[in-house]
Protein backbone atom coordinates (compact mmCIF):
# COMPACT_ATOMS: atom_id res chain seq x y z
CA UNK A 1 0.00 0.00 0.00
CA UNK A 2 2.57 1.94 0.84
CA UNK A 3 4.59 1.67 -2.77
CA UNK A 4 0.91 2.81 -4.22
CA UNK A 5 1.67 6.22 -1.94
CA UNK A 6 4.75 6.81 -2.99
CA UNK A 7 4.08 5.97 -6.56
CA UNK A 8 1.32 8.85 -6.74
CA UNK A 9 3.62 11.28 -5.15
CA UNK A 10 6.11 10.43 -7.86
CA UNK A 11 3.34 11.30 -10.77
CA UNK A 12 2.87 14.51 -8.86
CA UNK A 13 6.36 15.14 -9.24
CA UNK A 14 6.61 15.63 -5.26
CA UNK A 15 9.14 12.84 -5.38
CA UNK A 16 10.98 11.77 -8.07
CA UNK A 17 9.09 11.11 -11.04
CA UNK A 18 10.60 8.08 -11.84
CA UNK A 19 8.67 6.51 -9.00
CA UNK A 20 5.97 7.51 -10.58
CA UNK A 21 6.54 5.35 -13.49
CA UNK A 22 4.29 2.38 -14.05
CA UNK A 23 5.27 -1.07 -15.69
CA UNK A 24 4.91 -1.22 -18.68
CA UNK A 25 2.97 -4.95 -18.89
CA UNK A 26 1.72 -4.63 -15.77
CA UNK A 27 0.90 -1.38 -15.03
CA UNK A 28 1.87 -1.95 -11.42
CA UNK A 29 4.11 0.85 -9.42
CA UNK A 30 7.20 -1.31 -9.48
CA UNK A 31 9.70 1.06 -9.26
CA UNK A 32 8.11 2.62 -5.92
CA UNK A 33 7.89 -0.60 -4.43
CA UNK A 34 11.37 -1.84 -4.67
CA UNK A 35 12.33 1.48 -3.34
CA UNK A 36 9.70 1.08 -0.39
CA UNK A 37 11.18 -2.87 -0.20
CA UNK A 38 14.88 -1.56 -0.16
CA UNK A 39 14.37 1.40 2.51
CA UNK A 40 12.61 -1.29 4.75
CA UNK A 41 15.21 -3.93 4.87
CA UNK A 42 17.26 -1.11 5.38
CA UNK A 43 15.56 -0.11 8.57
CA UNK A 44 14.58 -3.44 9.90
CA UNK A 45 18.82 -4.00 9.41
CA UNK A 46 19.70 -1.07 11.49
CA UNK A 47 17.24 -1.90 14.16
CA UNK A 48 18.76 -5.77 13.98
CA UNK A 49 22.05 -4.45 14.32
CA UNK A 50 21.57 -1.81 16.82
CA UNK A 51 20.35 -4.34 19.23
CA UNK A 52 17.36 -1.90 20.15
CA UNK A 53 14.50 -3.07 22.15
CA UNK A 54 11.79 -3.94 20.01
CA UNK A 55 9.09 -3.49 21.96
CA UNK A 56 10.13 0.44 22.99
CA UNK A 57 10.83 1.11 19.46
CA UNK A 58 7.59 -0.17 18.24
CA UNK A 59 5.49 2.06 21.03
CA UNK A 60 7.80 5.23 20.13
CA UNK A 61 7.31 4.70 16.22
CA UNK A 62 3.55 4.10 17.15
CA UNK A 63 3.11 6.87 19.15
CA UNK A 64 4.96 9.40 16.84
CA UNK A 65 3.27 8.16 13.73
CA UNK A 66 -0.45 8.28 15.41
CA UNK A 67 0.23 12.26 16.87
CA UNK A 68 1.65 12.69 13.37
CA UNK A 69 -1.80 11.10 11.22
CA UNK A 70 -3.78 13.21 14.14
CA UNK A 71 -2.24 16.18 13.47
CA UNK A 72 -2.32 15.58 10.01
CA UNK A 73 -6.12 15.01 10.43
CA UNK A 74 -6.53 18.59 12.16
CA UNK A 75 -4.50 20.60 8.59
CA UNK A 76 -6.92 18.69 6.50
CA UNK A 77 -9.91 19.94 8.47
CA UNK A 78 -8.66 23.42 8.39
CA UNK A 79 -7.97 23.27 4.62
CA UNK A 80 -11.61 21.69 4.11
CA UNK A 81 -13.04 25.02 6.31
CA UNK A 82 -10.79 27.32 4.44
CA UNK A 83 -12.23 26.02 1.57
CA UNK A 84 -15.71 26.16 2.21
CA UNK A 85 -15.77 29.35 3.32
CA UNK A 86 -13.71 30.74 0.25
CA UNK A 87 -16.16 28.78 -2.46
CA UNK A 88 -19.47 28.27 -0.41
CA UNK A 89 -20.53 25.38 -3.28
CA UNK A 90 -23.98 25.93 -3.86
CA UNK A 91 -24.74 22.16 -3.45
CA UNK A 92 -23.88 22.39 0.09
CA UNK A 93 -25.69 23.96 3.55
CA UNK A 94 -24.25 25.52 6.61
CA UNK A 95 -23.83 22.59 7.92
CA UNK A 96 -21.68 21.25 5.35
CA UNK A 97 -19.52 24.38 5.36
CA UNK A 98 -19.14 25.37 8.58
CA UNK A 99 -20.63 23.40 11.47
CA UNK A 100 -19.51 19.99 10.91
CA UNK A 101 -15.67 21.08 10.15
CA UNK A 102 -15.73 22.87 13.34
CA UNK A 103 -17.08 19.89 15.41
CA UNK A 104 -14.38 17.95 13.76
CA UNK A 105 -11.80 20.24 14.31
CA UNK A 106 -13.27 20.65 18.10
CA UNK A 107 -12.98 16.79 18.45
CA UNK A 108 -9.72 16.01 17.03
CA UNK A 109 -7.81 19.33 18.63
CA UNK A 110 -9.66 17.54 22.18
CA UNK A 111 -7.91 14.37 21.11
CA UNK A 112 -4.40 15.84 20.50
CA UNK A 113 -4.17 17.89 23.75
CA UNK A 114 -3.89 15.42 26.23
CA UNK A 115 -0.78 13.49 23.69
CA UNK A 116 0.99 17.00 23.57
CA UNK A 117 0.89 17.07 27.83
Amino acid sequence: MLARYVFNLGVDEIMTPMLGVAHRRHGSPHLASVTVSVLMAISLLVLLTTHVNPNLVYAQFSGGFGYSLVLLFILTTISVLVFMCRHKPEDTTVWHRSVAPILALGGLALTLWPATE
